[in-house]
C-alpha cells in the first residue's frame, strides 16, 4: 500500500512546489510536465487523499454512515511560511447525507501534514494530523483572523460584522489622534506614507460573515470594501492564540495556522478561505 501511494505521489512531489492559489493555475505545469501528466497527477493525489480521509471519518466517526466527501482544495491554499519545508494543509468538506440526499449537516475535516510526511519509504503517518470542525468552529476561526487583522474594536457578536465607509477627506493628525479607525499604507517605491480613514455607517449596519468577501484589503461586499485590515507587509506578523491546539497569525494577505503540537506553521490563501467559507454556509 505505501509503495503504492509513494507512486503516485512522486510526480507531483518531483515539481517543486504544490499547488498554486488558482486552479487555473495548472497550465503553468503543463510547462514542466505536460498537460496531460498534469491532469493526472492531480486525480492520482486527490484520490490517494480521499481515501485516507475515508478512513478516518469511517474509524473514528461511526455515526456518519452516509457522507459525501469532496477536496475543497489544496495547499496552494495552505501552502508553507518556508519554500523549503513540505508543510500542507488539505480541507475536506464532509456533507451528512440521509437516504442518499443531501443535508445541511456540513463539517471540515482539516489534513494537516508535517515536514517529512513524505519520504523515500512512502507516507509517514506519524506526521499527519486530523481536525474534524463544525461550522462554529470555522466561524471562530474567521472572526479571530478578522479581530486581530484589523483596526476595528467593536466586538464581533453572533458572526455579524459591522460595517465601515471611506470617508473622502484627506485625514488631519488630529483625526489620526482621535479615531482608531485608520490604515496606513506606505508606498514600496518612496515610501510616502498615506491614511485613510473609514467611519460607522450612520445606520449601524451589519453584516453577517458568510454573506461577505475577504479580499486582501478586508470584508467585501460586492466588491465594496465594508470591513478594513491592516496593510501588513510581507514580514510584519500579528499573533494570537485560537485553541489548545494552535495558534493563528496575520501575515500580509494570508491567515496563517501554528501548531503548537507539532510547531509547525503554514499559510491559508485568501482564495481557499473563500472556498472554505462558501462550503461551510452552503454557498
Amino acid at each position: 500500500m505505501r509503495k503504492y501511494i509513494l507512486l503516485l505521489i512522486l510526480p507531483i512531489i518531483c515539481v517543486k512546489n504544490t499547488y498554486s492559489q488558482n486552479d487555473n493555475d495548472a497550465a503553468m505545469w503543463g510547462a514542466l510536465i505536460g498537460a496531460a501528466a498534469v491532469a493526472t497527477a492531480i486525480e492520482q493525489h486527490k484520490e490517494v487523499l480521499e481515501n485516507l480521509a475515508v478512513n478516518y471519518l469511517i474509524a473514528n466517526y461511526p455515526e456518519y454512515e452516509e457522507f459525501r466527501l469532496e477536496v475543497i482544495g489544496f495547499g496552494a491554499g495552505g501552502n508553507t511560511t518556508t519554500d523549503n519545508s513540505s508543510v500542507n494543509l488539505v480541507p475536506f468538506g464532509v456533507t451528512k447525507l440521509d437516504n442518499t440526499t443531501e443535508t445541511d449537516d456540513r463539517k471540515l475535516l482539516l489534513l494537516f501534514a508535517s515536514k517529512g510526511w513524505i519520504n523515500q519509504y512512502g507516507l509517514d503517518y506519524s506526521k499527519i494530523k486530523w481536525e474534524f470542525w463544525s461550522l462554529e468552529k470555522w466561524n471562530k476561526l474567521l472572526i479571530k483572523y478578522t479581530e486581530i487583522s484589523s483596526p476595528i474594536n467593536i466586538p464581533i457578536k453572533d458572526n455579524l460584522l459591522p460595517l465601515y465607509k471611506k470617508t473622502s477627506e484627506k485625514p488631519s493628525k488630529e483625526d489620526l489622534n482621535s479615531t482608531d479607525i485608520y490604515i496606513k499604507s506606505v508606498s514600496s517605491k518612496d515610501k510616502k506614507v498615506t491614511y485613510s480613514i473609514y467611519e460607522r455607517k450612520e445606520d449601524d449596519s451589519y453584516e453577517d460573515i458568510k454573506d461577505l468577501t475577504l479580499t486582501a484589503d478586508g470584508w467585501k461586499r460586492k466588491m465594496r470594501l465594508v470591513y478594513p485590515f491592516y496593510k501588513l507587509k510581507g514580514d510584519d506578523y500579528i499573533v494570537a492564540s485560537f485553541n489548545s491546539s494552535m495558534k493563528i497569525f496575520s501575515n500580509e494577505n494570508s491567515l496563517g495556522i501554528f501548531l503548537l503540537e507539532t510547531k509547525d506553521s503554514m499559510l491559508i490563501s485568501r482564495i481557499l478561505l473563500n472556498k472554505i467559507n462558501k462550503f461551510m454556509n452552503n454557498k
